[in-house]
């Protein structure tokens, strides 16, 4: 991988400062399911604020260029908890850790953007890593973000995207990420970064579209109720009848721990945490077909009512203090970082 340096960038601070000009609100909840949790929140006093923002954009403005480290938080992949990375290191593990869909890692180029996680005016550090293959002919992005807790820096996310899947970071702090699993599936998950740094899950939303009917297909609802007589998405969607088509919206309103996956216990939290939403092609809300109705009511699978579901998306999100124009904001303003081999 080709070693980099990382020159003096002119005009960081002045990009952080416009990103504090931005509309925010400071009373976001953190009522939400944490990833990774720093307790190193400083103190959000308004003349605090004034005279840490400078040392702070210093502070990123010497980790761009390669002059002091970042702590990894739990939970990056690809990076050892707790670790202190460089840019360049952080490049270098981030290459090694590539998954099945990405091409070989070589390191393209990195860029830099600030954002302002919680709205509370002290910028945090946008980065992203671009790899190649030897024909430069395909790209994997891995982003990542790095913030300031009294001094100390710490990488606290890590989003990608890659092959049939996308990541953005908005100037607000939301994340956006998701992908397709067919021409007729996809899923897009929303993060929110709070302002004292921790990664909240919001809500993930997996679409199937082209259904013949008003059905969960097999595979979306928890394997202890999941009869081998539902029929699969393949079986349900059809491109011929697109006007007389239906869509599914699975929504999952917290995480699950798919790494001590239980069968009985993810059922129990599909009755808490999982809503089914049914529309037609003119995007009017319907129920769920009545051959499979009462089979859901029984073994208590939440479909949302039509006259309850045009809204459910956004109470969720209300929930975190959001209102449907947050996901609007702009995404993360991208700027090469000038490198030179050494």
């Amino acid at each position: 991988m080709k070693k980099i340096r990382v020159l003096l960038i002119v005009g960081l601070i002045l990009s952080m400062v416009l990103i504090g000009c931005a509309k925010h609100d400071d009373n976001k909840s953190n009522a939400g399911n944490t990833d990774n949790t720093n307790t190193e929140a400083g103190d959000n006093t308004d003349n605090n604020k004034e005279s840490k923002e400078p040392e702070n954009n210093k502070l990123l403005e010497k980790f761009i260029n390669g002059e002091v480290s970042a702590l990894a938080n739990d939970g990056i992949e690809g990076l050892t908890k707790d670790k202190a990375y460089t840019i360049n290191e952080m490049a270098e593990a981030f290459a090694s850790s590539e998954g099945e869909y990405y091409m070989p890692g070589i390191l393209d180029k990195i860029q830099y953007g600030a954002i302002d996680a919680g709205g509370d005016g002290e910028a945090e550090l946008a980065l992203k890593f671009v790899y190649t293959n030897e024909d430069k002919n395909d790209f994997a992005e891995i982003m990542a973000v790095v913030k300031n807790f009294n001094g100390t820096l710490r990488v606290i996310l890590r989003t990608d995207s890659y092959y049939r899947g996308y990541s953005d970071i908005l100037i607000n702090g939301i994340v956006i990420s998701g992908g397709s699993n067919s021409a007729f599936e996809h899923v897009t998950e929303y993060r929110y970064i709070d302002a004292a740094g921790n990664v909240n899950f919001i809500v993930s939303v997996d679409t199937a579209l082209g259904l013949r009917a008003c059905i969960i297909p097999a595979g979306y609802l928890p394997e202890v109720i999941d009869s081998t007589e539902f029929p699969t998405v393949p079986e349900l969607c059809t491109e011929e009848d697109e006007e007389n088509a239906y869509s599914l919206e699975m929504i999952k309103t917290a995480e699950y721990d798919w790494e001590n996956y239980d069968a009985m216990e993810y059922y129990e939290f599909s009755k808490k945490h999982m809503y089914f939403i049914f529309a037609d092609s003119k995007d009017e809300f319907k129920e769920a077909d009545p051959e499979y109705a009462e089979y859901y009511k029984n073994k208590q699978v939440n479909v949302v009512a039509p006259d309850k579901a045009g809204t459910f998306l956004e109470s969720v999100f209300a929930q975190y203090g959001f209102d449907n124009t947050d996901t609007d904001y702009p995404v993360v303003e991208w700027k090469d970082i000038d490198a030179k081999e050494e």
